[in-house]
């Protein structure tokens, strides 16, 4: 990840695809191919407030997938530029 930060919208996420291996080459068709423009995130919550529903207010983001249909639908690849 180059850059993952809180913005007015939410956490944003920018990223650059190594195309070195297999898996990254393929994960760059789905994303240049719209095949896959969901992503999933995968965090440990450091300190939060409330419950039903509760806010995040720290947490430690271990790691973001590219998928096709993300839990939460706001959790979008909004742009792929190409090199």
């Amino acid at each position: 990840m180059d850059l993952v930060r809180e913005d007015r919208r939410g956490l944003r996420v920018i990223g650059t695809v190594a195309t070195a291996t297999r898996a990254g080459r393929e994960a760059a068709a789905l994303l240049a191919g719209s095949g896959v423009k969901g992503l999933s995130f995968g965090y440990r919550v450091k300190r939060a407030a409330g419950a039903n529903p509760r806010e995040l207010l720290e947490l430690d983001v271990a790691e973001i997938s590219l998928v096709t249909a993300p839990m939460q639908e706001l959790a979008r690849v909004h742009l792929v530029q190409r090199p």
